[in-house]
C-alpha cells in the first residue's frame, strides 16, 4: 500500500514523486503543500489507484482523515 504525491517544489525522488507508506504521513504532506497553496502539486495517488488532481479533492481527503472512520 503506497500513497504517492508528485510535485515539483518538493524535496523529491527523480521521478518528482514522494512516496508515502501510511496516510497519516501522505495527509501531513498535502496538508503542508495546501498551506504552501498548492504550489508544485500535480496529482497524487491513492493506494488503491484512484488520481487526486484538484485541491478541492485534497482538502476533502484531509478533511475526512481528521473527521475519522
Amino acid at each position: 500500500m503506497e500513497w504517492i504525491i508528485r510535485s515539483y517544489d518538493r524535496r523529491t525522488d527523480r521521478d518528482h514523486e514522494n512516496r508515502f507508506a501510511t496516510e497519516a504521513e501522505f495527509i501531513s504532506a498535502a496538508d503542508e503543500l495546501l498551506h504552501n497553496k498548492m504550489t508544485g502539486f500535480e496529482f497524487a495517488t491513492l493506494p488503491d489507484g484512484t488520481i487526486v488532481s484538484d485541491e478541492r479533492a485534497v482538502r476533502a481527503l484531509i478533511a475526512a482523515s481528521a473527521t475519522g472512520p
